[in-house]
Parts: C-alpha cells; sequence; structure tokens
C-alpha cells in the first residue's frame, strides 16, 4: 500500500471515529435536555461521510483487479497518451521536448532513449534490443531477408517520427523537426534506422548484401597451354606456390554459434519485459547452457527484475506472479532453445537488495510450466 494513500485513510478514518464519539454523545444529551440537534446531526452526519470515504478508500488500495487494470490500461498508452492529455496549451520548443519525452519514456522505456537537440534539429536516439539482435542476424548473413521482423521495425520507428512531428505541430508554436533514429542496444553510436516523419533516411537492411563478404572461390592461374612463360638469363621463372587456405576451427565456430544464441535469448528477453510490463526494470539477464539437458543447444534464461509499485504485500505476490508467467510463457513461444527459466524480483519498496519472489519454469514440449516458487518472508 502507498505511503499516501495509506495516511489518507488513517486520517479519514481517525476524523469520522472522533466525529461520531463526540456528535453521538450530543444528540442523546441534546434530546434529554429538548436542545436544539441542528448542529450535532450534522457534524454526526459529516463524521459518517468521512468514515465511508475512509472506507472505501481502503477497499480500493486492497483491491488487485483495480490495480491491475490500471497498470494494463498504462501499459497500452501509445506514445501521445500523456502528451495529448498534459498539452492544453502551446509550448516552446524548449519546453515541449520533455513532454515528448515522457511519451517515448512510456513507449520504449526510461532507459532506452536518450534526446538530443540542435536548433530546430530535434533527435531521439532510441536503442532496443529486439531490433538489435535482428540486425545482428542480418548482419552475419544467417537470414539476409530483412522480412524477419525489420520491416515492422523500421515501420514502427517512422510512425514515432510523424506521431511526434504531429505533436510538434499542433502544440509548440516554434519550428522543430523530429527525428528518430534506432541504434544498436550495446553500441549506441551504431546506427540502424534513422526517419523523420516524411521518409527513412537510412535503413541499415539496405545494405546488408554488401556488409556480408562474398565467399572466397579458388581460381586457376591463366596460363595458356600455348603461350610460353618468360625467360631471364635461358632460366624459367618459378611459378609461385598458391597461398595456404586455412581451415575454419569446428570449435570456434561452435563457441560464435553459442555466443550468438546467448546473445539474441537475452535481446528477446529484454524486448518481452520493456513492452509488456509496467514500472518494471531488468537489472541484469543471465543465460547459461543447459548442461543437464540431453538436447545440444538448449539454454537456462535468468531474468533479475525490478518492480519499483509500492503496494501491499497480497497485491504485490498477485501481480508479480500474474508478470512470471505472462513473462515465461512469451518465452517459450519466442524462445524455443530455451528449456529452463526463472525470474527473480527485486522490490525496493520492500527492500533494495533482496529477491522478494523467485518463480522457476521449465519446458514440457511447446509450453512452460511452473516448477518452483519462492516467497520472501517480508511478505508474509
Amino acid at each position: 500500500m502507498a505511503e499516501d494513500t495509506s495516511l489518507l485513510i488513517t486520517v479519514l478514518m481517525f476524523l469520522g471515529f472522533l466525529g461520531t464519539i463526540i456528535f453521538i454523545p450530543w444528540i442523546i444529551y441534546n434530546e434529554r435536555k429538548k436542545l436544539s440537534l441542528k448542529y450535532p446531526r450534522i457534524g454526526c452526519l459529516m463524521s459518517a461521510v468521512l468514515l465511508l470515504c475512509g472506507m472505501y478508500f481502503l477497499w480500493d488500495s486492497s483491491n488487485p483487479s483495480a490495480h491491475i487494470e490500471r497498470n494494463t490500461e498504462e501499459a497500452a498508452e501509445p506514445v501521445t497518451a500523456e502528451t495529448t492529455e498534459t498539452a492544453e496549451k502551446r509550448f516552446s520548443r524548449a519546453d515541449f521536448i520533455p513532454i515528448m519525452e515522457a511519451g517515448v519514456a512510456k513507449a520504449f522505456g526510461e532507459n532506452n532513449y536518450s534526446v538530443e537537440s540542435d536548433g530546430e534539429l530535434v533527435t531521439f536516439n532510441i536503442w532496443n534490443a529486439h531490433a538489435s539482435a535482428i540486425f545482428n542476424r542480418l548482419y552475419k548473413g544467417i537470414d539476409k531477408s530483412p522480412d524477419d521482423g525489420w520491416t515492422a521495425q523500421v515501420n514502427g520507428v517512422q510512425k514515432a517520427a510523424e506521431d511526434l512531428q504531429g505533436l510538434v505541430a499542433q502544440y509548440c508554436f516554434e519550428e522543430a523537426t523530429v527525428v528518430v533514429n534506432a541504434v544498436d542496444y550495446s553500441d549506441h553510436s551504431k546506427l540502424l534506422v534513422s526517419c523523420n516523419s516524411d521518409a527513412v533516411l537510412f535503413n541499415a537492411a539496405d545494405s546488408i548484401e554488401e556488409q556480408i563478404e562474398p565467399e572466397a572461390v579458388e581460381t586457376e592461374p591463366e596460363n595458356p597451354e600455348n603461350e610460353e612463360a618468360p625467360t631471364t638469363g635461358g632460366e624459367q621463372e618459378a611459378t609461385p606456390e598458391p597461398e595456404a587456405t586455412t581451415e575454419p576451427d569446428p570449435e570456434a565456430e561452435a563457441e560464435k554459434k553459442v555466443q550468438r544464441e546467448k546473445f539474441d535469448i537475452e535481446s528477446e528477453a529484454r524486448y518481452i519485459v520493456s513492452k509488456n510490463y509496467t514500472l518494471t526494470s531488468v537489472d541484469s539477464i543471465s543465460v547459461n547452457e543447459n548442461l543437464g539437458s540431453e538436447t545440444d543447444g538448449d539454454y537456462v534464461l535468468l531474468a533479475y527484475l525490478e518492480w519499483e509499485q509500492k503496494n501491499s504485500p497480497e497485491l504485490t505476490k498477485k501481480v508479480l506472479k500474474m508478470y512470471s508467467d505472462d513473462f515465461a510463457a512469451q518465452v517459450g513461444k519466442s524462445l524455443p532453445n530455451v528449456s529452463e527459466c526463472a525470474v527473480f524480483w527485486t522490490v525496493p519498496y520492500y527492500s533494495s537488495t533482496d529477491t522478494l519472489i523467485k518463480y522457476s519454469y521449465e519446458r514440457r514440449d511447446d509450453k512452460m510450466y511452473q516448477s518452483d516458487v519462492m516467497i520472501s518472508s517480508l511478505l508474509d
């Protein structure tokens, strides 16, 4: 339960009980003495209203469904939700940038963007783990077709640029041109996509074929049969021996494959969290090979997450159970090479260091099933 709600409930209930204790005896006394009942009745009525308000807020704060519905509504808000509600007047460019930032933070995550302003040009840099994972696959030639989710990423970046530019035109009295860049999750200097409201300015996948080195093809040196080799001093020049080609190291290639798969799993896990769960941030993601599995290429995913909401122990357990089950279900669907996963939750309202709840899941066929749960005594 949030501190401000607790204080409000305490004040309302205290005033209601205090008024009841004062005004009910006053009414009884005035009836016996045949005095006016006007003021004690008004006081008693006000006390009853305060009591009812306190009881309502107490019920509302302990009702899980109401809070979950609110969280779901907040998660579904588009980039423009906050700006359209708050911008009721015309803004200067400098004053409007923080309002745009609020919308970008709600859509892409508070720690997943940066903003730069240079005169009329306002640039938002967004680092998206999912887009980086797709580009990583394209660049390494695993899938040279840019249709593996990449088109949707480009369209999403351009839609964000269009929405922000439209808000500038509607609410900002100074000229501003908005550009939205998608950059690599691990290297923010690496540009993947750049868009303004009118066009795609840069798309790294357009030149992906040129960035992939073609396979080396062995060719025989040109030496026609009838052509005599040139001689110097009566001696024939020695033919240079062909350079030795190094065979790829199977162990090195296997290690690269494992590292690439780990990166893709971590990127997808971060994407699932950032897109689906409000007031949730990723502390760290760990991906390890499942040494206990008989199938090669199986991995164990460990997600260390932090929930920044202040709620009662009962509501906290309900919401984190819902989030964990949904996360495991999406992992089971989109990451078939993850055979086990665990979600570790930290809630700073109770403890900034201790793991409050841990849910473990294991794969059976195409779905994830809960295998274990640990709940801290802090939630008792």
